[in-house]
């Protein structure tokens, strides 16, 4: 959960890093509709169970037909419909306050539709149009199965059945639609599931073959190739502007003209067997489900309101000890945030980093006193993991991070761990099984975790460059920040460019060092990516502290031992989201970083190019931060060797797709 929250700030104020380095680039509205999905608050006075038929009333309220009885909602509760026969297994149409019983059996009834001063009332195997409490049968043949009935403009009716579809007037007799693509292909000839009418008039209807909407210059279809994500429907919904929602077995699906937006499990809707949808004139949506009424709200919003829910959540539910370290904060009950019970992780380090970072984003870009507030409790979240580290026996050397810690009064998590290590050793040789993984820091206050990753000293350096460039105000403050680079860079370069625990050995990813990176075949697949972080860390300790000494080091890792050209290749590919997806975002970060504080140009030519080829490859991805991380460099560059000169540019879409992510990102973590 955690991995997804603490991106969300990031990306959004990543986006006003790239405007900060590009003439062309133009801010995207910030103002955007959120869904918000309500259901589990939406119980009190309905009945537990399955609903059978929903309806909306002109001002959108709800009123929902469970186990005979009609219930509106009024201030937040469920209220039944007044009748004479609470008893009666007789269908019931809502009119005013009460209800008007139709000779029907209710439990056959599948919908109930409106048409002026005619209800139709659709059972499974007939349609009747009720007009002043006289019931007519619509005459449809029996032995077919009805599923959903539509009615144009113009009154016409048309019915999605097992017959495929049909349409009739009230004085004429059912006549089936025959609906073919440009191909010759029949798309309506057997079972259709649903059918409606959009806003703009036009005709949709469903099959398992996939979707079809009469346009004024013929038929358009949609499959799953298009992105139609499921087949298995039980009606459609017309909402506002040409939007339309489709009912399925296995949730919801909505299209807003462009694209289709699926809506399945416990984030969405209290059951995943959508019977029914009802819209609103605002795209609100409602769900008679299997198990309970569902609400998919739709609310103005803007990005900064957005974020601040989610800093909301992570204040109250996620952050962990006096230093708000960011962290999983697993449920033990579901959907219940007052259940969070926040732990720690391997990746303490990393994942507060990348909070602290969307801080100073957020700072750079809107100097708001709560995000510098925010980035400076990560900044000494962080900082703590360094300091814990001294004093304490055994301690490590100077300049080491942990990757995160426990409070005393946890249990000692050094109990059992030497025998989990020794097994983790079968399926990795280069695995560290050693006492104590779990030191005391110094005070007895805390343990500390040993053998860090290279994913927390990536984290580390890409959130100490921003908060000493964009938080950071004062000499003092900035001073606070180099000394724990210095201290972290310097450790690393006097053990051969690794992370060297309490025991004297390197951690199992903290390695960085020649000797092994170019010549130690275990290590192949880690080469680039390795080579990348060394050179950003150094990168960022001289960019920091104006010492010549770390330039130095990182030429002699490019010209002794080809570290620009490991760069060239970070990551074993095949395909977007292939591998291990963390080590996609260790090389933005890393690349960002470079490329912000190193001041050898040449190595930046190559970075840049790298920096595209990987880009170019997790842009289907369509994640906010990687591609405003990559745009904050590429936008309107080009490369040039010995083939010529050629754009670096980011593909065009990359904004529009950026945001659509950031809009559509849920609240219900």
């Amino acid at each position: 959960m955690v991995a997804i929250l603490r991106l969300r700030r990031f990306c959004f104020f990543a986006a006003f890093s790239a405007i900060l380095r590009a003439a062309d680039f133009t801010a995207a509205p910030q103002q955007f509709q959120q869904e918000i999905a309500h259901h589990r608050e939406l119980t009190n006075g309905l009945p537990v169970g399955p609903v059978q038929l929903l309806e909306l009333e002109p001002n959108g309220n709800p009123s929902v037909f469970v186990n005979g009885t009609w219930f509106t909602r009024r201030q937040e509760r469920w209220e039944p419909l007044s009748t004479n026969d609470w008893k009666s297994d007789r269908f019931t149409v809502p009119e005013g306050v009460g209800v008007k019983i139709v000779d029907l059996p209710a439990s056959s009834v599948i919908q109930l539709l409106r048409f002026g001063s005619t209800n139709y009332v659709v059972t499974d195997r007939d349609l009747y149009a009720v007009v002043q409490g006289s019931v007519q049968s619509l005459q449809w043949p029996s032995r077919y199965e009805v599923y959903q009935l539509a009615v144009a403009p113009d009154g016409i009716l048309y019915l999605a059945s097992a017959a495929g579809l049909h349409r009739r007037t009230l004085t004429s007799a059912w006549e089936p639609v025959r609906v073919a693509d440009g191909l010759g292909r029949l798309w309506a000839a057997e079972k259709v599931l649903g059918v409606a009418f959009d806003s703009r008039g036009q005709l949709w209807f469903a099959t398992r073959a996939g979707v079809g909407c009469g346009q004024a210059n013929g038929w358009k279809f949609y499959e799953g190739r298009d992105g139609l994500p499921w087949n298995d429907f039980t009606g459609l919904a017309p909402g506002p502007d040409g939007e339309m929602w489709f009912g399925t077995r296995l949730g919801a699906i909505r299209w807003n003209g462009k694209d289709f937006q699926y809506r399945q499990g416990l984030r969405w809707l209290p059951h995943d067997e959508v019977r029914r949808v009802a819209v609103d004139a605002k795209g609100n949506a409602w769900f008679a489900t299997a198990l309970g009424v569902g609400w998919i709200e739709r609310r103005t919003m803007t990005l900064a309101a957005k974020a601040e829910i989610y800093e909301y959540e992570m204040e109250h539910y996620i952050q962990r000890t006096p230093f708000g370290f960011v962290a999983e904060a697993p449920l033990s009950a579901p959907g219940d945030k007052s259940t969070a019970a926040p732990q720690d992780s391997d990746n303490d380090g990393l994942w507060t980093a990348m909070y602290g970072a969307g801080e100073c984003f957020a700072y750079g870009a809107t100097h708001d006193p709560k995000a510098k507030v925010r980035a400076t409790k990560a900044f000494e979240a962080l900082r703590f993991l360094q300091t814990v580290t001294q004093g304490g026996s055994p301690a490590a050397p100077k300049g080491y991070v942990a990757r995160t810690i426990r409070p005393k009064d946890w249990p000692d998590p050094n109990v059992g761990r030497l025998e989990q290590d020794r097994a983790s050793q079968k399926n990795d040789a280069l695995w560290k099984a050693y006492e104590l993984r779990w030191p005391k820091s110094g005070d007895g206050e805390w343990y500390w975790k040993g053998d860090t990753s290279s994913d927390e000293l990536d984290g580390h350096y890409f959130f100490y460059a921003l908060y000493h460039d964009l938080v950071a105000e004062t000499n003092g403050e900035k001073e606070r920040v180099r000394e724990v680079v210095r201290r972290l860079t310097d450790h690393l370069i006097a053990h051969g460019f690794s992370l060297t625990d309490h025991d004297g050995t390197p951690t199992r990813w903290g390695v960085y060092g020649p000797q092994v990176l170019n010549h130690d075949a275990r290590w192949w697949a880690e080469r680039g990516l390795n080579s990348l972080s060394i050179l950003t860390y150094l990168s960022v300790a001289e960019h920091l502290t104006q010492d010549a000494k770390y330039g130095a080091a990182a030429r002699e890792l490019i010209d002794r031992h080809g570290y620009a050209q490991n760069l060239m290749f970070p990551k074993v590919q095949y395909g977007p989201g292939s591998g291990n997806q963390s080590d996609d975002e260790m090389a933005f970060m890393c690349f960002y970083t470079l490329l912000n504080c190193s001041k050898d140009e040449a190595l930046k030519a190559s970075v840049r190019y790298s920096f595209f080829a990987y880009w170019a490859n997790e842009a289907p991805e369509l994640n906010p931060f990687f591609n405003y991380a990559y745009a904050a460099h590429g936008l309107g560059r080009q490369i040039t060797n010995v083939w010529g000169t050629y754009s670096i540019n980011p593909w065009a879409g990359w904004q529009e797709e950026s945001m659509a992510t950031l809009y559509g990102f849920p609240l219900d973590r």
